[in-house]
């Protein structure tokens, strides 16, 4: 296995070994996105119903920048478009344009193939909406079609 598989699979543990860790360090999970929910719904909500930086909240949101589990299990050899898509949502976060996000389906580049159901890419709207303006870009990992970014959202 190659260095950048290996980040890739570990960062994907590590985020869950975190996640089961948090009740014990006096925090809690609260689960919150499915399939019957919208983007805009789950934005919302986050980004006018607490001030979590004046009340030490944490915010984590996690999913996937790219999740098409069908393809990365059959592989079929052409992944170009889940890069792409990777790099529109870096683009279209590092502006803070949620107008064209909210519209991913249509607006990127194989928005329908990089999600084909909406509940790994809806943590994204929470965080971002509970997170400030500014989108950082902190992990980038791609493996077919899969990729794995973490980013952080503040003023």
């Amino acid at each position: 296995m190659d260095r950048d598989a290996f980040e890739t699979r570990l960062f994907g543990v590590l985020r869950w070994v975190v996640l089961a860790l948090l009740p014990l360090a006096g925090a809690c999970r609260v689960a919150g996105c499915g399939r019957a929910v919208s983007a805009e719904r789950v934005m919302k909500p986050a980004a006018t119903t607490i001030d979590h930086r004046q009340t030490d909240i944490l915010i984590i949101g996690s999913g996937g920048a790219t999740h098409n589990l069908r393809e990365y299990f059959r592989p079929q050899g052409n992944y170009d478009s889940f890069g792409n898509f990777s790099e529109w949502l870096h683009d279209v976060l590092r502006r803070n344009d949620r107008e064209t996000l909210l519209d991913y389906r249509e607006r990127a580049p194989e928005g329908a193939r990089n999600h084909p159901t909406e509940e790994h890419f809806l943590p994204l709207f929470v965080a971002l909406g509970a997170g400030g303006a500014r989108a950082e870009r902190l992990h980038h990992s791609f493996d077919r079609s899969l990729c794995m970014d973490a980013y952080r959202f503040d003023d």
